[in-house]
């Protein structure tokens, strides 16, 4: 399979002159057929298992390689397999078509791997620490990671060396997701992590300080950028709490300020708006306190107290005492 020398060098030796890759003569097609001739004569030995990482950050061509072998390879023991992230596919991502095409494949088995539930994280760090981990780590765990095996395990990791936050450069990477949006969706980002979690669209429509038009144009490409979830209730929230950490650490202490005065402002006029009608001075008191209007996140502490006690959530109204 002298062709496979556009590829791997040491199979051009002897070859009676340089190999060369032109989309005018049906070269990549050669190159292809080569590629599954060497997999057929691999199968004629031994099973053959063939694996393409990552499909999301595939170009055109290996796109096209891997649609190629699934339809040529009918006939030899070999399995073809393709990993790809769907949190990294907008809707309009090249790879989606393929993935339609494919799912109308008798010969293709599409596998969606589901989040870790809280066994499986409970287990997960048990094997990370060599020992059961507590029912809080576990359940900030829950909270934080979404049930993602890296991102636990970059939590796991901050918690053991005594670190609140996750390595900088962890950070970094959940954050160039965000980098190539538009502005004004960057900026409804930040509101979204300063809001403490889920938010409703009708309280974002108070705070933002945007046009109803572009505010819906921001709130799409942040979806269907996959950055945040939109529930049918309503409810904003980021896919991962971790990358509603790092967004709201971008925020100048300043900038957080007023942003939390607006929304405590708006939750005040309208406590409808609120994620929860039991949530609402829950909510108020976090955006006071964190606005540095003390007064009335004392009162909205004591509220909140109150009325999570009376639902018997002594712990939630063990922490609004304790603030």
């Amino acid at each position: 399979h002298p062709e496979l020398g556009l590829l791997l060098p040491e199979f051009a030796e002897g070859a009676a002159e340089p190999l060369r890759l032109d989309a005018t003569d049906g070269a990549q097609l050669r190159l292809f057929d080569a590629v599954v001739g060497l997999i057929s004569t691999l199968g004629g030995t031994r099973r053959v298992s063939l694996v393409l990482e990552d499909l999301h950050w595939a170009d055109k061509s290996t796109r096209d390689l891997f649609v190629f072998l699934v339809q040529n390879l009918s006939g030899v023991p070999a399995t073809l397999i393709g990993t790809y992230r769907s949190d990294e596919m907008s809707r309009t991502h090249p790879f989606r078509p393929i993935l339609a095409e494919l799912d109308r494949s008798a010969r293709v088995d599409h596998i969606m791997l589901e989040p870790f539930d809280i066994e499986e994280l409970a287990n997960y760090a048990a094997v990370i620490l060599n020992e059961a981990p507590t029912a809080r780590v576990v359940d900030e765990l829950a909270e934080r990671s979404g049930g993602n095996a890296f991102f636990a395990a970059e939590i796991l990791d901050a918690l053991t060396a005594g670190r609140h936050t996750v390595r900088p450069e962890l950070a970094d990477l959940i954050l160039a997701r965000t980098e190539s949006l538009a502005d004004p969706t960057q900026e409804l980002l930040r509101l979204v992590s300063v809001s403490g979690g889920t938010v409703k669209d009708e309280l974002l429509e108070v705070v933002v300080d945007l046009p109803e038009a572009e505010l819906a144009h921001a709130l799409r490409e942040a979806i269907e950028h996959r950055v945040v979830v939109l529930d049918d209730d309503g409810l904003l929230r980021f896919r991962h709490a971790l990358m509603k950490e790092a967004v709201y650490a971008t925020l100048l202490p300043r900038e957080r300020q007023r942003a939390h005065a607006r929304f405590a402002h708006a939750l005040q006029e309208a406590p409808q708006l609120a994620s929860t009608k039991a949530g609402c001075h829950a909510e108020l008191a976090w955006h006071y306190r964190e606005a540095r209007d003390f007064e009335r996140a004392l009162e909205a502490s004591v509220t909140a107290a109150r009325s999570t006690a009376e639902v018997l959530a002594f712990s939630e109204a063990l922490g609004h005492v304790e603030a």
